[in-house]
């Protein structure tokens, strides 16, 4: 089998024909630092589910008779139809889910980043869908913001919550952000980047920077796609009116 190759993008359809007849959507959580590429153990875990379709079909399987079934069949209803624990794993697979999508984390073990495969249920939970965390071909949980990963990996998982809240207020306390921009044109932005970048004019203006803002948009905001009438409503809710009066006139 051809080997996964990272060309730039984050998200990425991936072929995996014993999971589905069609690309899966895929997407690797960056590490928020400057390397422009995933980590390697990322990339061992998008080839180690290319190169063991059948190993993963199989845990997923293994979770759904020894956890997700015998849940749902303690839950029916007398007259409701229960779930066989019987049946062979493709035949359960291909009757009761249908691939949404794969995530790779960011937090690995063992050279293996810890992989999310999410799916839609025709029966055990056809509005939520049931998600599986794998570390390779062991599966772990079913938490989509990888709890258990974390908590394998001897992490509190209220205290990193806990953590990012505290950043994340430090953060607009001290009017710390920044626009980023690539270091040369082979070089293309990560999601965390990218994502720092949009909200980047809505900071200033709820950090109360107006300048700063003005001189963003005169030398680099024009020449992005923004959304001119957004801006103004928050600058107008924040009391700037030198910078309404500026987006006025965009």
């Amino acid at each position: 089998m051809e080997k996964f190759t990272f060309v730039g993008d984050w998200e990425f359809k991936l072929k995996l024909d014993l999971l589905s007849s069609d690309q899966i959507d895929c997407r690797i959580n960056d590490v928020k630092d400057e390397n422009p590429n995933p980590e390697i153990e990322q990339i061992n875990s998008v080839n180690y589910l290319i190169s063991n379709q059948g190993e993963i079909l199989t845990g997923i399987c293994q979770a759904l008779k020894e956890k997700f079934i015998p849940t749902f069949n303690s839950l029916v209803d007398d007259d409701q139809e229960q779930i066989p624990t019987n049946q062979n794993d493709k035949e359960l697979y291909d009757k009761e889910l249908y691939p949404g999508r794969i995530i790779i984390s960011n937090i690995y073990k063992d050279n293996y980043a810890y992989v999310l495969l999410s799916f839609g249920s025709t029966q055990i939970d056809p509005e939520h869908g049931i998600s599986f965390i794998f570390h390779k071909n062991r599966y772990v949980g079913s938490d989509d913001d990888f709890k258990e990963a974390h908590e394998e990996l001897g992490f509190n998982y209220k205290k990193i919550l806990q953590d990012i809240s505290a950043k994340n207020q430090a953060q607009f306390d001290n009017k710390d952000y920044n626009f980023h921009e690539p270091k040369s044109e082979s070089v293309t932005l990560k999601p965390w980047q990218i994502q720092e970048n949009r909200i980047y004019p809505y900071r200033l203006l709820q950090t109360n920077q107006p300048e700063k803002f003005i001189d963003f948009m005169e030398n680099k905001g024009i020449h992005l796609e923004l959304d001119i009438s957004s801006l103004k409503n928050v600058a107008e809710n924040q009391g700037l009116k030198k910078v309404s009066d500026f987006l006025e006139n965009m």
